[in-house]
């Protein structure tokens, strides 16, 4: 099996997302207005919530990586990662259907 149809590609793929989206996060707080004398200012709650997951997709690209580089058959990251075709699982294309209509409702 090629490494790149494994569960341990797709988490690499998953935390390079999660950091641009972390980033993108960070960068959208700063804009948030400040509240003058205020020692906790409104960005500060989601600045610590983007460090946490930061903290965590950061782990899970180290791990990935280790893992692509030492894969060894049978283990949980070398299996097979599913695929998320929504014409073959109508779950996907049921939860696609649902951003769609709370991005419509925005």
């Amino acid at each position: 099996m090629k490494k790149t149809q494994t569960k341990a590609f797709s988490n690499l793929i998953v935390s390079v997302f999660l950091l641009g989206f972390e980033l993108w996060a960070w960068l959208q707080t700063g804009q948030i207005k400040t509240v003058k004398d205020g020692a906790v200012q409104p960005s500060t709650f989601p600045r610590i919530m983007i460090l946490g997951m930061t903290v965590f997709t950061v782990i899970l690209l180290v791990q990935s990586i280790f893992a692509l580089l030492n894969l060894k058959p049978g283990t949980y990251l070398a299996e097979k990662a599913e695929s998320l075709n929504p014409f073959k699982d109508k779950g996907v294309l049921a939860a696609l259907f649902v951003i769609l209509l709370c991005a419509a409702y925005v």
